[in-house]
């Protein structure tokens, strides 16, 4: 791995998308103290601010990108030195683009896990949210966890060896988007009240599928 040249990457990646959500920036910043006043009403808000990121859509989609640099990223880094790891999730701490597209991809692998021989695709999941290392909310974390824990176990995986398995590359020091390193979250994630509650959900859903609820 070249990781100068990976982390320039990711700073290109973070420049382009900088670049592209800022009219959506200036129109949040626009709006937002309108919302109650004259009128203009929150789904007046959530108009303007829809219309902007769709128009900006038709230009470039930086998500499409991102991820597609993470098919890559992913399973270098699970590949790489406990130096290289800690250099990724450095260069990425400050990036607000690659942070929510970290998330963003881990819900879209979670997705692609149909069956047992599936495991890569849960890798790749629990790599982006090792680099993401709850650098934000780790309320959001946990969510993104669940998601790809519930769907490997709905394809016959048995995800806890391989959430374990990730914990063991991914940071122990407290994170700046929660309390809990992201090595202790992975490792014991098999008992947070976040996978109960997905769980719940994804039982409810097959019992309305059936008619049985």
């Amino acid at each position: 791995m070249d990781l100068d040249v990976l982390i320039k990457q990711l700073d290109e990646l973070e420049e382009r998308y900088q670049k592209w959500v800022e009219p959506i920036h200036q129109t949040i910043r626009e709006c937002r103290f309108k919302v109650g006043r004259d009128g203009y009403t929150q789904a007046d808000y959530d108009r303007a601010v829809e219309a902007v990121r769709e128009k900006q859509l038709t230009k470039y989609d930086p998500y499409r990108e991102i991820h597609l640099a993470l098919d890559d990223l992913c399973p270098a880094y699970l590949e790489a030195s406990d130096l290289e790891r800690s250099a990724i999730r450095d260069a990425v701490s400050d990036k607000n683009g690659l942070l929510s597209a970290l998330l963003g991809y881990a819900y879209k692998v979670s997705k692609r896990i149909y069956s047992p021989d599936d495991q890569e695709w849960l890798r790749r999941g629990l790599a982006a949210i090792s680099i993401e290392n709850c650098s934000r909310d780790y309320r959001d974390v946990l969510l993104a966890m669940a998601e790809l824990y519930v769907m490997a176990e709905e394809a016959g995986i048995k995800p806890r060896a391989h959430f374990t398995a990730i914990s063991k590359l991914s940071s122990d020091e407290r994170p700046t988007g929660g309390d809990t390193s992201m090595r202790k979250m992975l490792k014991g994630f098999h008992g947070y009240g976040a996978l109960r509650e997905r769980r719940e959900r994804s039982t409810k859903a097959r019992r309305y599928t059936h008619g049985t609820g």
